[in-house]
């Protein structure tokens, strides 16, 4: 992804899945219709302050959707709630400090994650078919109905591949064959053997939603703290 749709991703995200500072209707679910429901902001709860020792709880008083805890210690931020698998970061003794007033950074925050990016990421149906076209459109010379081939074999209706399944995306290059023409316009048989060097993964929404809260939540815990609401 290139930094300005990062940028857009993230303040869709923000937007449309929260967590939010207003009344406002948040979706049920991030994908297809939403359903939405009404719902008041999150509210914070300090279950334990104690230095670099956090663990605060956010939770709209109307709903358990989209809670989330914050939970620090010497060198380690981890968010885990109804946004399914823990994110734990690890960068400096204070991680309130990384992520204070920043603008959401994917790319350099995913590298912070404990055991590597591979969490923040997930395979994308929609990138998977760019890479397809882009591959394609380089081999046409000699192959005129090569294009019509490739739409009904990954994306057709009647295709058998789901290609939003990484497994299934890879059968579907395995499996592709596009015969030889033979005279001197020809080009000979058709594959997508060197595939497997694509990168087809994109930003999971979950990941995103959780940088939002990381800095939802540290603002909020600041704003208490300078308030005095707080005990040190």
């Amino acid at each position: 992804m290139t930094r300005d749709s990062i940028a857009q991703a993230a303040e869709r995200f923000a937007r449309d899945i929260g967590p939010h500072e207003r009344d406002e209707m948040l979706p049920w679910q991030h994908i297809g219709p939403l359903r939405r429901i009404p719902v008041r902001a999150h509210e914070m709860t300090i279950l334990h302050d104690d230095g670099l020792y956090r663990h605060l709880l956010f939770k709209s008083p109307d709903t358990s959707c989209y809670w989330f805890e914050l939970v620090t210690w010497p060198g380690r931020l981890s968010i885990h709630g109804d946004l399914g698998d823990a994110f734990t970061f690890a960068r400096v003794p204070d991680m309130f400090t990384f992520f204070r007033r920043h603008e959401i950074n994917p790319v350099y925050w995913s590298e912070k994650l404990d055991g590597g990016r591979g969490p923040a990421m997930v395979h994308s149906g929609d990138l998977f078919e760019r890479n397809v076209w882009n591959y394609v459109r380089g081999n046409t010379e000699g192959r005129p109905g090569l294009a019509k081939a490739v739409q009904a074999h990954f994306f057709g209706q009647m295709s058998e591949y789901d290609v939003s399944s990484p497994e299934q995306a890879r059968s579907a290059l395995e499996s592709f064959e596009y015969p030889g023409w033979d005279g001197p316009d020809g080009a000979p048989p058709f594959s997508f053997g060197d595939a497997w060097e694509w990168d087809s993964r994109d930003w999971d929404w979950t990941f995103l939603w959780a940088c939002h809260a990381i800095v939802f939540g540290i603002a909020r815990y600041d704003e208490a703290k300078q308030a005095g609401a707080v005990a040190a």
